[in-house]
């Protein structure tokens, strides 16, 4: 369990460092001038590509560790403004991660992750433009590439904090961190029902993710 403990700490001193810089910037980028640009307050579509990192399993029969390779994710994310200040948000996340180390050399090590969810973005100031807090419920699909691994899925949750900074009226940056957990399922094997060339286990997957985003709005 300390490893998925000194995961989950590591994801939220990140998070919590990244909030940090995105206060201190806040005031830099709201000194607006009459022609400074402001995204529209329209439906808006985003692009995102971002670093993702975190989560692990553990072999069920040695007891061994097996963590996720950390690497690049990208994702896309759909904002329907509700009223002056929040949306509602569709949000799909991806990466393509492996096991290491992947005790089992005859078979692949490649996990790709899967993240579909719903939920929301509030703006403290005016919506479309500086500081906002996020978050979502869904699911994640779990797809192992091995040979005698089926996919799983399983219940999510993402929280998050970011800054989106117009470029113009209708298109803006946005600059995200998130927090993925995903509730796993205790010390049952996640990937299989039996002849399984790994039974892997985690009480939940906990994963961060820093992103940058194209947001355009209509």
């Amino acid at each position: 369990m300390l490893p998925v403990f000194g995961q989950r700490a590591r994801i939220w001193q990140s998070l919590a460092i990244l909030f940090e810089a995105l206060i201190l910037m806040g005031p830099c980028f709201s000194q607006e001038s009459p022609g400074e640009p402001s995204v529209v307050q329209g439906k808006g579509f985003t692009l995102y590509a971002g670093y993702q990192f975190g989560g692990g399993f553990t072999d069920q029969a040695s007891g061994q560790s097996i963590a996720l390779r950390e690497g690049g994710s990208y994702g896309a994310s759909l904002d329907i403004p509700l009223d002056g200040s929040s949306e509602l948000q569709i949000f799909y996340n991806h990466q393509t991660t492996a096991f290491t180390p992947w005790p089992y050399p005859n078979s692949s090590d490649q996990l790709r992750l899967d993240y579909l969810h719903i939920g929301g973005t509030y703006f403290p100031e005016d919506l479309g433009h500086g500081v906002y807090v996020v978050g979502g419920v869904g699911a994640t699909r779990m797809s192992p590439d091995a040979a005698g691994l089926n996919p799983a899925t399983k219940l999510s949750m993402n929280v998050g904090v970011g800054y989106l900074l117009p470029l113009s009226k209708n298109v803006g940056v946005r600059l995200e961190a998130r927090g993925f957990f995903t509730a796993v399922g205790g010390y049952t094997s996640v990937f299989c029902s039996g002849g399984c060339v790994a039974s892997l286990t985690a009480s939940a997957l906990s994963q961060g993710d820093f992103l940058i985003g194209i947001s355009a709005r209509f």
